[in-house]
């Protein structure tokens, strides 16, 4: 099967967003690669571990995002904001099917969602914010969320936006 690609019409003109753009076509990748194990066990194995980091990916991603929307004064962030809560609940509600034993349809559920994101998400809603960030120099940079790996995963785990569902 062929995955969804990185090109530059996913670019938002913002090199760390795209950055984290170009993370989640990987986080795709990857679980679709390990969806394809023929070992049980490995699959299930590499399906969670990358479960577990498209959520870590999430919440960090979409937490930068809005800071730098915020920054930008781009007029619609509440409305970004929903959005950004929509797919976190969506993640959220399939990491508990596969959590209640419901993997492989939950897990093929994950990529699709997260392809049509993509399309939809990136190309679309993500690009309506481009011209602020261009119009705003200081938004060149964000300040990343984290340091060490434990205290990053611990305020992954606390994040508010952990909270939605």
């Amino acid at each position: 099967m062929k995955f969804i690609e990185w090109s530059k019409h996913f670019s938002v003109g913002n090199d760390r967003m795209d950055s984290q753009h170009r993370e989640l076509f990987d986080i795709i990748a990857d679980l679709r690669t390990a969806m394809a194990s023929e070992d049980i066990l490995v699959e299930y194995e590499a399906e969670w571990e990358v479960v577990e980091r498209m959520i870590a990916y999430a919440i960090r991603h979409l937490s930068e995002e809005e800071q730098l929307l915020e920054e930008s004064g781009y007029p619609d962030l509440a409305m970004h904001r929903e959005m950004h809560r929509e797919f976190l609940a969506k993640i959220f509600e399939i990491e508990k099917a596969i959590e209640n034993g419901d993997d492989a349809p939950s897990v093929e559920k994950l990529c699709d969602f997260l392809e049509h994101w993509l399309a939809h998400h990136i190309l679309e809603v993500d690009q309506q914010y481009r011209p602020y960030l261009d119009k705003n120099p200081l938004c060149a940079k964000v300040t990343p969320i984290g340091a060490s790996r434990t205290a990053k995963r611990h305020r992954l785990v606390q994040h508010p936006l952990r909270q939605v569902v």
